[in-house]
């Protein structure tokens, strides 16, 4: 999981239980939306579109 100026840049895909215990708190603190969240939970490999389009923030 890698996060570039608050949006989330990189997550790849594992087995451990940490990531989505974050995704959890994060989601329930207003702190990351709920796409990001979706990937997360749902374990999905993820990187950021390359293009200027807004990303997926996680608010610091």
């Amino acid at each position: 999981m890698s996060f570039q100026n608050g949006e989330l840049a990189i997550y790849h895909s594992n087995e451990l239980i940490y990531p989505q215990n974050f995704a959890k708190y994060g989601l329930s603190n207003g702190r990351l939306d709920q796409h990001i969240y979706n990937v997360i939970t749902e374990n999905k490999n993820f990187h950021k579109p390359s293009s200027n389009q807004s990303g997926t923030k996680f608010k610091i």
